[in-house]
């Protein structure tokens, strides 16, 4: 079809050449297109396509789930399969209309005049999961356990005030059917208080990682979570370390837990809200298709129409197009 997709890995910043707009680019965990609007009172649109195979794990008699325990499973029935994908797409979608990226204040090369004023978009962040059939078709490919949850019950109830196993820990690379359920959660703040978050979703989280997120705490720079990475990056001995500051990254303030109020309910930690900075792989890749960096890039998270643009606004120059490569 003659389209040309561009390799990620091979793009780097190029301040000589000033703002560009190319259309695609192809990349190790998500490809993109970066599509311009047909009027100039509508907005562009970036569009990330992720491509993830899920592999319904069958003949096996148990999983591994993230904290190393072993859980009992069984095979998928047609109808089990197909309400679990389900879920994933309507889990996936999720991450649509929530930002909204605003043009650095030198990027004119798509302004439009509209009868007397100049008009700029701004662009629409929107992402398209598919599913694929093949792992070689795949950006990530899933594998995907079917709990037997009878099992798991029979088990627990062994022990009312211990449970042997629980609920199954699933990652970016392993979900499991019990991952459909979207119930409340509960976590300790920074200020002693338990707090309830109204709805976690597993696959819209393990999404994010796959577009390349790390957990809130990561994203935020809290010091919490810092110090969580620190006594891993130690190799301290698990047992010197709280039980909140443990697992590096995946601890549990990096979560979000035992930190400020809130930080916990952002969908890279235990909850389902968004931030401006769960849009940088956004950010990121606008800065591949107009030659700009992600810096310059301000993020809204409510609907923003294109704005009137003055004269003067449309001829401030980049300086950083003058620095010598």
């Amino acid at each position: 079809m003659g389209e040309v997709w561009i390799d990620a890995r091979t793009w780097f910043y190029k301040p000589t050449v000033g703002n560009l707009w190319q259309e695609r680019f192809k990349g190790r965990k998500f490809d993109s297109y970066l599509g311009k609007s047909s009027h100039p009172t509508q907005n562009h649109v970036l569009r990330l396509y992720l491509r993830v195979f899920l592999n319904p794990i069958n003949k096996r008699s148990s999983a591994i789930d993230a904290n190393k325990r072993s859980f009992p499973i069984k095979d998928w029935t047609p109808r089990g399969w197909e309400k679990f994908t389900n879920e994933f797409a309507k889990q996936s979608r999720l991450w649509n209309n929530r930002f909204w990226l605003i043009p650095p204040r030198h990027f004119n090369i798509m302004d439009a005049l509209n009868g007397s004023h100049f008009i700029r978009p701004n662009v629409m962040c929107y992402l398209d999961t598919q599913t694929v059939n093949a792992p070689g078709a795949a950006h990530r490919t899933i594998d995907v356990f079917n709990i037997d949850v009878d099992e798991v019950k029979r088990r627990d109830d062994l022990d009312d005030d211990k449970p042997f196993l629980g609920k199954f820990r699933s990652d970016s690379h392993h979900l499991d059917s019990t991952d459909i359920n979207t119930g409340k959660r509960t976590y300790e703040a920074d200020d002693g208080e338990e707090y309830t978050v109204k709805n976690h979703y597993t696959m819209a989280h393990e999404v994010g990682h796959a577009l390349g997120l790390s957990h809130i705490g990561v994203l935020m720079k809290s010091e919490k979570c810092g110090l969580a990475m620190k006594f891993s990056k130690e190799k301290k001995n698990p047992k010197d370390i709280p039980l909140h500051l443990r697992r590096g990254k995946n601890a549990q303030v990096c979560y979000g837990e035992y930190d400020v109020a809130g930080m916990a309910e952002n969908i890279m930690g235990l909850g389902y809200k968004f931030e401006a900075v769960n849009a940088a792989p956004w950010t990121k890749r606008i800065a591949m298709h107009t030659n700009t960096l992600a810096g310059d890039w301000r993020v809204s998270l409510g609907l923003l129409g294109p704005q009137v643009i003055n004269e003067k606004d449309r001829h401030v120059s980049d300086k950083r197009k003058w620095i010598a490569m």
